[in-house]
């Protein structure tokens, strides 16, 4: 793969993978590695959705738990949901967007995540656009991020499967402002196009972060699981498929 100059962040291109919403999720098989219950967490993916009407998981963990202790889902309205709970199951995070805020159009989107629940404060923004919308649960509380597991396109049921096409899966236990745009171009540029990430993920903190999936240029769809962030790798069941990702 050919990187952008080092003084640009996008000019670019990525793969993607493919969940069909039958078969295919990926399940991490323990806590990624180095994670530990905490009140932040900033997450970031570009998604091509497949199917609308249903709840589907992209990313999170609901171990033992019928509702997710933490991660975020498209909901049965098409709209997105963010949600943590604490060691007890008590919902101490849920905030959502407008119904309609992710469907089947075949185009790509950003969805960028973010929450500081010491502070009280949560954003969800779509294409750059603060998308936030219903604030329902946000507790000043620690969220249980040690389930055991964590998952992308499926909850712990293998239930909830995603119909749609994920690239670039960015998760990290931090908190950015998303209301400062300089902290949102660190992963969307004014065009709304994907920046490139680092290799490993690192380029918006300047560390690696728990949680960076991508199928590199030339890649395959099972790349899709290789973690290049610090918190190993996961294991897909079913069978991905390869497309395009998004350009920057």
């Amino acid at each position: 793969m050919t990187f952008p100059h080092p003084g640009h962040r996008h000019l670019y291109r990525i793969g993607a993978a493919v969940f069909d919403g039958t078969n295919d999720y990926m399940a991490r098989g323990a806590d990624p590695t180095g994670i530990a219950d905490g009140k932040l967490g900033t997450w970031s993916t570009w998604i091509k959705s497949g199917g609308d009407g249903t709840t589907q998981l992209i990313a999170g963990s609901n171990q033992a738990f019928s509702t997710i202790k933490y991660g975020f889902k498209k909901a049965a309205n098409n709209g997105l949901t963010v949600n943590g709970r604490n060691a007890a199951s008590t919902s101490i995070l849920a905030v959502s967007t407008a119904i309609n805020a992710i469907t089947n159009d075949g185009l790509w989107h950003n969805i960028l995540i973010s929450y500081d629940l010491g502070a009280g404060a949560c954003k969800i923004y779509i294409d750059d656009a603060d998308a936030t919308s219903v604030v329902t649960t946000l507790t000043n509380d620690t969220i249980d991020y040690t389930t055991g597991n964590m998952f992308i396109g499926a909850d712990s049921a293998a239930a909830s499967k995603l119909n749609a096409t994920l690239a670039a899966l960015w998760f990290n236990p931090t908190y950015l402002d998303l209301t400062v745009t300089a902290n949102r171009r660190l992963f969307i540029d004014a065009s709304k196009k994907p920046v490139y990430l680092g290799a490993n993920g690192e380029r918006p903190l300047g560390s690696t972060p728990l949680v960076y999936q991508k199928v590199p240029l030339g890649g395959v769809a099972t790349d899709f699981a290789t973690n290049q962030g610090s918190g190993g790798n996961f294991t897909i069941t079913g069978s991905l498929d390869l497309a395009p990702g998004p350009t920057g």
